[in-house]
């Protein structure tokens, strides 16, 4: 076959790649984030915008293309930072588009194929926020594809592509790596011809590729030489820069042995097993079994390359203990998609032509072309279902809790002040100060997040600066509990969402965020805990059982909207000794006693420990009356309306023993304690 040209090979289904590109990133564009969002996503969009160093690998690549990105003339920096993700994710499904069609020639499987990869979950939601993933997606099937070509016409340039994509993958993710396997293989059955006698030539350019695409690597120790606000670790540093573009991963890292216990082999069977069928249905997954076998009586080549990407995979998968170790899934998906699409074509061949060699008289009933839009219209049925599963969860074009929580904190707390979060917490706030300058004095630590010290040493230290310290912790985690020494305080429940994958059934609900963080103020000996607003006695005092009773509450208003702070108080009294403590469920409810959620999960609480953590009711006098006041944020995706203050208590912790008022049994009844109109 007479080699082609690079540009040639899209001429064909480049129209259609093209337009399956556009659909899905209109998508991705109508759910995208619209704002900063928590966790590396807040960071990266801070590293783009001027021009940083972000953890671990230092993603250089991904700093240079948000920064093209930070010039869009709409939207806030974080939103531009995020239609990075939402281009590289459309990009990618239009190449999946092209290289289905030159694996099968059908245009039907390469719809089909792209349009299941746009839908599926872990997919479609990384490319709503900012994120690595699908950048690495693209730069995986360009090389899968570009290995593809070169063995089929012999195109050196295609080869030249393939190092250019393995050195840019290297500049942004380490888990480019898993297309080591593709890459030997293709070199191994072009080489082994001429045993093996490879010459200057015909790797010069391949190589010269890879150098170019790698060199984007030389913008850590450059940038950090210079000077840069966001600077994870200093990679003008030899030893630090070889480290971060060889391991590209924290010193102290996540790996672990698999098989170090029966349990981890089970969960890792378990998230082996389960999430592919989630993502692709099982119907999909069907698919990819038909056109595994296919590709096995046809393609043996492709099928070794792509199973080898799968093989990587699951290593790294099976190895590396990160939380969302469900994104490293992604190429797993890429490549089963591949087999789909496939399988989708040869279901395709079987209904229009292998059919009526086994069904006498079927053309009398269904004509080829009606068998074909049948089965077709069928297959179709997989992205659509796809889609309308995972479309209310991957919405996040209202979710702006995150830049409502940095607003809030940074504009609350006293100018010298100093904050200490986990990594998650962090990134929002470092957004808005270096961002949008907010709060420049205030020291922002992600205190929580460093491995391998004495957090109360190195708390003692910070106290003894002097600054006012605030802490973002995880409300039930934090009763009685202290740091340094200190009591801490709580002065904002529930104002941090969390993707807790440790809670939340997986992998349907591994992308919800829900509100599960706090913010709480350390008071030294010196300090008094911070002046309650007086609560407004309550005409009768509500009895909770024989010990605890709600004498009074306040709010300081009716009205607010998404992103308002309101403030709201209470006044506590003990009958007699409490040997427990107590737990406050506050919810906001419409007038049918409903509350908000997300997926099934409350999205709107202002829960906490009775007394804060620091004063919980076990250590209280009886007779003495305890006031307290904590600040609500009115989180975003609540609808306008009237809401109601509903409070339930429970004894003992976190939902755990309901008390009714009035008398103990009696868990229907809920106290409503006051309104909010949100507007």
């Amino acid at each position: 076959m007479k080699p082609r040209s690079i540009l040639s090979v899209f001429g064909g289904p480049g129209l259609q790649a093209s337009l399956v590109a556009v659909v899905a990133l209109a998508v991705y564009l109508r759910t995208l984030a619209p704002t900063v969002m928590w966790y590396d996503m807040g960071e990266f969009a801070t590293g783009a915008y001027v021009l940083g160093i972000a953890h671990n690998s230092g993603y250089p690549l991904m700093m240079l293309l948000g920064k093209l990105f930070t010039f869009l003339p709409f939207g806030d920096i974080a939103y531009r930072v995020n239609m990075l993700s939402a281009v590289s994710a459309a990009a990618t499904v239009g190449l999946m588009y092209v290289f289905v069609f030159r694996i099968t020639l059908k245009r039907s499987a390469a719809w089909i194929g792209a349009l299941t990869l746009a839908v599926t979950s872990t997919f479609w939601s990384n490319a709503t926020w900012a994120e690595s993933y699908d950048l690495n997606a693209f730069l995986t099937l360009l090389i899968l594809f570009a290995l593809f070509q070169w063995l089929h016409n012999g195109n050196s340039g295609w080869l030249t592509v393939t190092g250019l994509g393995f050195g840019l993958g290297l500049a942004n993710h380490r888990l480019i790596l898993v297309c080591t396997i593709p890459f030997v293989v293709a070199l191994w059955l072009k080489y082994k011809r001429k045993k093996f006698q490879i010459s200057v030539g015909d790797l010069g350019m391949p190589l010269l590729g890879f150098i170019l695409g790698f060199s984007v690597n030389m913008y850590l120790p450059i940038r950090a030489a210079q000077g840069t606000p966001l600077m994870w670790d200093d990679a003008s540093d030899p030893l630090t820069f070889l480290h971060m573009v060889t391991t590209g991963v924290a010193k102290s890292s996540a790996f672990f042995n698999p098989f170090g216990s029966l349990d981890t082999v089970r969960i890792w069977f378990k998230m082996l097993t389960s999430f592919p069928a989630y993502e692709l249905t099982p119907a999909g997954l069907i698919l990819a079994a038909i056109g595994l076998v296919s590709l096995f009586r046809r393609q043996k080549v492709l099928l070794g390359m792509t199973a080898g990407v799968c093989l990587l995979a699951g290593v790294m998968v099976s190895v590396y203990g990160i939380h969302n170790i469900f994104n490293y899934y992604i190429p797993i998906y890429l490549v089963a998609i591949l087999w789909m699409a496939v399988g989708c074509s040869s279901l395709l061949d079987w209904m229009v032509q292998g059919l009526a060699h086994r069904v006498p008289r079927v053309d009398v009933y269904l004509r080829p072309r009606q068998r074909f839009l049948l089965t077709l219209s069928l297959l179709l049925l997989v992205p659509a279902v796809l889609f309308r599963t995972n479309f209310g969860r991957l919405d996040r074009s209202h979710q702006r809790n995150a830049k409502f929580f940095a607003d809030y904190l940074l504009d609350r707390v006293e100018p010298d002040a100093i904050i200490l979060t986990d990594y998650w917490t962090w990134t929002p706030l470092v957004y808005d100060q270096l961002v949008e300058g907010r709060a420049p004095g205030v020291s922002l630590i992600p205190f929580f997040s460093f491995r391998d010290i004495d957090l109360d040493s190195a708390a003692q230290q910070l106290i003894d600066l002097g600054p006012p310290i605030y802490v973002s912790l995880r409300t039930e985690d934090v009763i009685g509990n202290s740091l340094g020494g200190y009591p801490l305080q709580l002065i904002a429940p529930y104002v941090v969402e969390s993707m807790t994958t440790d809670v939340v059934p997986l992998p349907e609900f591994k992308d919800v965020l829900i509100p599960r963080g706090s913010v709480f103020r350390l008071l030294r000996t010196k300090d008094a805990a911070q002046a309650p607003e007086p609560a407004v006695p309550l005409d009768e005092p509500i009895l909770y059982g024989e010990e605890l009773e709600l004498d009074g509450f306040g709010q300081s208003s009716e009205t607010g909207s998404p992103g308002n702070t309101l403030s709201l108080s209470y006044a506590w009294r003990l009958r007699q000794p409490a040997a427990s403590d107590y737990w406050a469920d506050v919810l906001f409810t419409d007038d049918q006693g409903q509350v908000v959620t997300l997926q099934g999960f409350p999205v709107w609480l202002d829960s906490h420990w009775i007394g804060g953590g620091a004063n919980p009711t076990s250590s209280w006098v009886s007779g003495d009356v305890v006031q307290e006041t904590y600040d609500v944020l009115v989180p975003a995706g609540v609808q306008p309306g009237t809401y109601f203050i509903q409070l339930l208590i429970y004894k003992g912790g976190p939902r755990q023993d309901l008390v009714a008022p009035g008398q103990i049994g009696q868990a229907q009844d809920r106290v409503v304690l006051g309104r909010v109109i949100v507007r």
